[in-house]
């Protein structure tokens, strides 16, 4: 089986300051795309199913769209 590609865009700007100080920004996800991170094949042999087993797809959702601030210290 073969998914789909899926692309994520990521945001980091960050400047030195005086003293050491480096302030950061960060997005990611940063146009909150809808769409699946990690697909996984995998065969389910639950009890009343067949022997062989019922191929299916699990998949993890990607994170939705987050910010954080970072400081950083340099000394």
């Amino acid at each position: 089986m073969r998914s789909h590609a899926t692309s994520l865009f990521y945001l980091d700007l960050g400047c030195n300051l005086p003293r050491g100080i480096r302030p950061t920004l960060q997005v990611f996800n940063l146009f909150n795309a809808r769409t699946s991170d990690v697909d996984d094949h995998h065969v389910l042999r639950r009890p009343g199913e067949p022997a062989a087993g019922v191929g299916d797809v699990h998949f993890q959702p990607s994170e939705p769209r987050a910010v954080r601030l970072v400081a950083g210290y340099r000394f």
